[in-house]
């Protein structure tokens, strides 16, 4: 297949991406066999022309989300940052690039149209979910370690724990402090990746287990928030953050 120059979804392309995803999901949840999306990205009657400059290829495979950022922030040259709430233009990837995204079982829409299509939705603001403009945000706007924490480790058709704990909760991402936080504790430094069990949910049931003690799902709701009741967290080092992070934290197998 050729190089695409990179369109947008027009109003009857949303509506069709949208309607195919809703039907497939629906296929999905009664076990029938995943239907193949049709070819709307490139049917002139659904899209519209962004760029004729910068084109990507449509069959590229990625191992991870991070290899898609990167490729796609290389590729698109002529991109600015009025584009990143254009709604088309991200369900446009998603689709070209759908049979890479789509994991087993087909995920809910806004892991591929954008959140703002359907305001109506669960939640005002699940933009950190969808697959192509978050990780393209990640790689235009901070530093590498911090998308290969969130963007590794699994395969291009998951978003993973790091991405929902963290680029869901804006405390993070608008801090400089609280992200090196994240890097420092939970981080494999040859990886680049997330520390196996890093995101495990800690048992409400069993108080002697030791499953997730000290992970991320007791920092970020937990802790945290007591922290930022005594601290100001963005004027202090990393160290002096997990220094007062309590015995929990110190004590935990993520401390070297």
């Amino acid at each position: 297949m050729p190089m695409f120059e990179i369109h947008r979804f027009n109003d009857a392309g949303l509506k069709e991406f949208s309607k195919f995803i809703k039907d497939t999901r629906e296929v999905d949840a009664l076990g029938g066999v995943k239907a193949k999306l049709p070819r709307i990205v490139d049917d002139p009657s659904l899209i519209v022309l962004v760029s004729s400059t910068s084109k990507i290829d449509p069959d590229r495979l990625f191992g991870d989300r991070y290899e898609m950022a990167e490729y796609l922030n290389s590729q698109w040259k002529d991109y600015s940052e009025g584009q990143h709430q254009d709604i088309g233009i991200w369900a446009w990837f998603a689709a070209t690039y759908f049979d890479q995204l789509r994991n087993r079982k087909t995920q809910r829409q806004e892991h591929f149209i954008p959140d703002e299509y359907a305001p109506g939705s669960l939640s005002s603001d699940l933009g950190y979910r969808h697959s192509v403009r978050m990780p393209f945000f990640l790689k235009a706007n901070y530093n590498d370690a911090f998308c290969k924490f969130i963007l590794t480790g699994r395969p291009a058709n998951q978003m993973g724990d790091p991405c929902e704990n963290c680029c869901g909760n804006k405390k993070i991402m608008t801090s400089t402090p609280l992200r090196a936080l994240m890097c420092e504790l939970y981080q494999d430094k040859a990886k680049m990746s997330v520390k196996s069990g890093a995101f495990t949910k800690p048992s409400n049931d069993n108080r002697k287990s030791t499953a997730g003690r000290g992970g991320a799902q007791r920092l970020i709701p937990n802790i945290l928030p007591r922290l930022k009741k005594s601290y100001d967290l963005e004027a202090m080092p990393v160290a002096e953050i997990i220094l007062a992070s309590g015995p929990e934290i110190n004590n935990s197998r993520w401390i070297k």
